[in-house]
């Protein structure tokens, strides 16, 4: 990997919160812990920094304009921004961002923002439960107190695949399937076998499963089957414990997942299963410290028995 230098002093001054590429300019939006909302021209070099405008007198600009988690650029090229206490949309090129409709997202947690193919906006937050902005600007509030499917309302990434199916990856509430469709969510948590109740990001590969970093490892999820293959540390992850919206597919099939401790990268479609079920062979067994079996020297000759007899 090969950092900008303009970036890598950003990154390295403030944290990273979120990254997002605009293909047609070049340019690279990037959004951080403490230095706010910045645009990054690839061409030139320069970085410049996007002021955020609070949306009430009174509130503090740090606040809102300095602690960035989401950035995302919608089908009609509007750009939205979530913060640690809001949600900010600028509609064109030469607008203002603002903050957009206070009334559901001012003092809200905005972790992260998907957009599905018919144009609605997935807005997950860390306290309140999932979003959805249609495309005439309605607003549908999903939580867990409202509906017995979701079992957490701290909801930190959304991942849409090509079956009409939303993902949301959650923090102890497992991993949440919303079906288009039908209109209805199920979760997936630890009795199904997930290794572990919070997902902090998922991708999909080309045979359709899904991968999912969790704090017990990377997991395998097989939508159709509806059944989990597990991978900790024991399997070469750098680590069990796994990053906040650390994960990503590049062109080339490779998965990359960050962990608390190092980068873990691998391309499923290159991954061996180990089929093979060793033998099991019973050489001894005690009872109070006592063998009661014991195996012949010679390794041709079965085991024999050696039972005390009875009274």
């Amino acid at each position: 990997f090969q950092a900008e230098d303009g970036i890598r002093d950003l990154v390295r001054s403030r944290g990273l919160g979120d990254v997002y590429k605009r293909q047609e300019e070049g340019n690279i939006w990037i959004g951080t812990f403490l230095g706010g909302l910045n645009r990054y021209n690839r061409r030139t070099g320069s970085i410049e920094k996007i002021e955020l405008i609070p949306p009430v007198a009174g509130m503090e600009q740090d606040v809102y304009s300095k602690s960035l988690f989401s950035i995302y650029i919608d089908s009609r090229k509007r750009i939205w921004v979530g913060s640690i206490e809001g949600l900010y949309m600028r509609e064109k090129e030469n607008d203002d961002f603002t903050i957009w409709n206070p009334d559901y997202f001012q003092n809200n947690f905005v972790y992260h923002i998907g957009e599905d193919r018919l144009g609605n906006l997935w807005v997950c937050t860390y306290e309140q439960g999932i979003f959805r902005i249609d495309t005439l600007g309605r607003v549908s509030n999903f939580t867990a107190g409202s509906n017995h499917d979701i079992l957490s309302n701290r909801i930190v990434f959304c991942f849409m695949d090509s079956t009409r199916t939303i993902w949301f990856g959650t923090v102890e509430g497992g991993l949440l399937r919303y079906d288009m469709e039908r209109g209805s969510f199920k979760s997936y948590t630890g009795k199904d076998g997930l290794p572990n109740n919070t997902v902090y990001a998922i991708t999909r590969d080309t045979r359709g499963n899904l991968w999912l970093s969790t704090n017990k490892g990377i997991s395998r999820f097989d939508p159709q089957k509806e059944e989990f293959t597990n991978y900790t540390e024991n399997d070469g992850l750098v680590g069990n414990q796994f990053n906040f919206k650390s994960g990503l597919t590049t062109s080339s099939g490779f998965m990359y997942f960050g962990a608390v401790n190092g980068l873990t990268y691998f391309n499923p479609a290159q991954l061996q299963t180990d089929a093979h079920q060793p033998e099991m062979h019973f050489t001894d067994l005690k009872i109070y410290n006592t063998c009661l079996l014991y195996t012949s020297p010679s390794p041709r000759d079965r085991t024999r028995s050696r039972m005390p007899s009875s009274a």
